[in-house]
């Protein structure tokens, strides 16, 4: 859709920064949040070519989920360029897991039980993104409480990672 949208918001930005409508602050984060849904889309579909190539799918979520992690630990101290580049590491990242996680029932199970594990999995997911806003919510406060969420969410990424690191393992293993 934003491709074939007539509409630029880039543009739009621009134009409200330089008539003195929107406050600058305003303009570059909306602006970074457009370039970082263009960054996930493109690397949506260059992981999926990629996977379909041959990339190794567990290494690949193994290595999105620990650099999301790593920006997560890193978040609370990155100012200026570097925060840039960490919003860039963690948009190519949120697009490199999910696709590793919509090709694994495809690449782990065999025959009619890959739309079942499609479906767990993708269950699992939604579930994860609908609570986990909630439950940091809960846990945090307050605006005094915001280095918290770094940690939980750098955790909680962890132990995703650890889990995909399991699942490598066993797979592996029973091969």
């Amino acid at each position: 859709l934003l491709l074939f949208n007539p509409f630029d918001p880039g543009q739009w930005l621009v134009d409200l920064a330089l008539a003195g409508a929107a406050h600058p602050t305003v303009v570059w984060t909306v602006g970074w949040l457009y370039y970082t849904n263009l960054v996930l889309l493109a690397f949506n579909i260059i992981t999926g070519w990629a996977l379909g190539k041959g990339l190794p799918l567990l290494r690949s979520l193994i290595i999105g989920l620990a650099s999301q992690a790593l920006v997560w630990m890193l978040a609370p101290f990155a100012e200026g360029w570097i925060g840039l580049v960490l919003l860039f590491v963690y948009g190519v990242a949120a697009a490199v897991v999910p696709t590793c996680l919509w090709q694994m029932p495809h690449r782990i199970v065999e025959g009619t039980a890959r739309a079942g594990a499609f479906g767990i999995v993708m269950a699992a997911r939604n579930i994860g993104v609908f609570f986990g806003p909630l439950v940091l919510g809960i846990l945090v406060e307050g605006p005094e409480d915001w280095p918290l969420s770094f940690h939980i969410m750098t955790g909680a990424t962890l132990c995703a990672t650890a889990l995909a690191i399991a699942l490598r393992w066993l797979l592996l293993r029973s091969r």
